[in-house]
């Protein structure tokens, strides 16, 4: 299992990506988990590497290094390989302060903004870019128009690769009057590669599990330069609106929207009374 041109030990590279089906639920892990690989040196665990679990693999987990920097540091072909559990641990989690930021004024958003100016690495820039032009339009909006804003996204105070988004539940559907808020994790290769999207408010619907995994082609395969965080959230809001149970990540939620849509409607209510009220 060892690797060529690299002092990483017990590796398999494995530049061709695979099928992202859930790690074992039994390891508490799932698609976009933040983890740490170990790296071995005559045997002997050196260091701990930052990355992200995409899916299972023969014998571990296939992970995804995160800093091409990393990768190149220790000679790997490729950023995606599979790695043994044994070799790999969960970080302690440092749990952010999560933000709403439909509650955030002009003035604290343009704070967030700030941050963003100057910096050089290409996917912080075209981030920059994208919320500036949404923050004009923000500003050329009356307070009205502000209130029925579907869609919101700021950078987090101290993470400039970590987001914090808001949608709101579209009229007329299972999640009207609800407020949820979704963590947005940016990659080094974004706008070429998808962020992380995970639904921070718990959410009753087939195809958003309970830790907040999306299932949405846009994420999967589909992403393109093309896209944007706004049209990505507006997908997002556009899954509210129509829920697929032929497609599910939560399959009790599936099952209820099958047999017995007056059922998965109340349920659906109640969480948004329980968990959506901001």
């Amino acid at each position: 299992m060892g690797c060529t041109q690299s002092s990483i030990e017990k590796f398999r590279i494995t530049p061709e990506q695979e099928a992202l089906d859930p790690i074992p639920s039994d390891d508490q892990q799932e698609f976009g988990t933040q983890l740490e690989v170990a790296v071995l040196k005559k045997g002997v665990i050196e260091d701990w590497i930052p990355a992200i679990g995409l899916c299972d693999s023969e014998d571990g987990v296939r992970v995804k290094i995160m800093n091409s920097t990393i990768a190149m540091k220790y000679g790997l072909r490729g950023r995606e390989m599979d790695v043994k559990w044994k070799y790999i641990k969960k970080p302690e989690p440092v749990k952010p302060k999560i933000i709403n930021p439909f509650l955030l004024s002009p003035l604290e958003i343009d704070k967030r903004i700030d941050k963003l100016i100057g910096r050089e690495a290409p996917h912080l820039r075209r981030l920059l870019k994208e919320i500036q032009h949404e923050r004009k339009e923000y500003e050329e909006m009356s307070t009205e128009e502000r209130k029925k804003l579907p869609v919101i996204f700021v950078p987090s105070e101290d993470n400039l690769t970590q987001w914090w988004a808001g949608i709101r539940g579209p009229e007329n559907s299972f999640y009207e009057g609800g407020t949820y808020i979704i963590e947005l994790t940016f990659p080094e290769g974004y706008p070429f590669e998808n962020p992380l999207v995970r639904f921070v408010t718990p959410v009753f619907h087939p195809n958003i599990s309970q830790l907040g995994k999306v299932c949405l082609n846009l994420l999967n395969g589909e992403w393109t330069p093309l896209y944007n965080i706004t049209k990505l959230l507006l997908t997002i809001q556009d899954l509210l609106a129509q829920p697929n149970p032929d497609d599910p990540l939560n399959n009790q939620a599936a099952a209820l929207l099958k047999n017995d849509e007056e059922k998965f409607r109340s349920q659906a209510h109640d969480w948004v009374l329980r968990f959506a009220q901001r």
